[in-house]
């Protein structure tokens, strides 16, 4: 951009031009966590994903979350089921345990005995963390043991997401990476261990669904997801007008993902 604007006659160094794109973006911050919100509020489901990202000569990820309608990137150091909890909370900082919080908890296999000190059948909100770990220390919680401490954080964050009326009924949807496996949870396997087959001809065996080729409303056929649980489920999933298609095919253990896409 630097050289760009020397080329046309603007003298202006590289500093400069930096300056004047990181200044003043507190409405542009504000914009784009409205949009987030509103998105995990409201989208029957988000695909998510991420990727790694070289930020300030340092290694960073940089998170994917998006719905039919938004998308949203978010970039951190960390890479942890901890951070997409955190990603999804967006710019609330309490935490809160309630049903949600102590469901995850049983989920993640916390000795019943640890939840059963928090549990007062009342929901329970902190501000910030700070006083979360005070609460966690006072009912003998080990809040200097990470491996221990670790559940309860992504329980009060959960509980806070859900609070807020965040990912109420959304379906998530993953590469079955670990830190995604959050609420209510579809696998999606389309990765480097997908075969793309050549474009459909009537009668191959290996191609039991027809692949449309008008301009047709496309629907998910036959997508089974896994949720957390183990079992499949078909998720009809409504996506964009499209002119062409290919069919899809992955395997996971002994299920099928097959999706049409563009």
């Amino acid at each position: 951009m630097t050289t760009l604007l020397n080329d046309v006659g603007v003298e202006i160094s590289k500093r400069q031009v930096v300056r004047f794109l990181t200044q003043g973006l507190d409405g542009f911050h504000a914009e784009d966590a409205a949009v987030l919100h509103a998105g995990l509020v409201s989208a029957p489901y988000v695909t998510v994903d991420d990727t790694g990202a070289r930020h300030a000569n340092r290694n960073f990820h940089t998170t994917h979350i998006g719905g039919e309608h938004f998308t949203a990137f978010r970039t951190a150091p960390a890479k942890s089921r901890l951070n997409f909890l955190a990603l999804l909370r967006g710019n609330y900082q309490d935490y809160v345990l309630n049903d949600a919080a102590f469901a995850l908890l049983e989920d993640r296999q916390v000795d019943p005995a640890l939840a059963a000190r928090l549990n007062t059948h009342e929901p329970q909100r902190f501000a910030n963390q700070v006083p979360f770990l005070q609460h966690l220390a006072e009912h003998g919680i080990d809040i200097f043991d990470t491996q221990t401490l670790r559940p309860f954080a992504e329980a009060g964050i959960w509980g806070a997401i859900r609070h807020h009326g965040l990912v109420g009924n959304t379906v998530i949807v993953s590469d079955d990476a670990g830190q995604f496996r959050v609420g209510t949870h579809a696998l999606c396997r389309v990765g480097g261990d997908v075969t793309i087959p050549t474009p459909h001809r009537p009668g191959r065996a290996d191609f039991p669904h027809p692949v449309p080729h008008s301009r047709v409303w496309l629907t998910v056929a036959n997508l089974w997801t896994i949720l957390t649980g183990g079992s499949g489920c078909r998720l009809r999933i409504s996506l964009r007008r499209v002119h062409r298609t290919t069919l899809w095919r992955s395997r996971r253990d002994s299920h099928f993902c097959h999706i049409l896409t563009t």
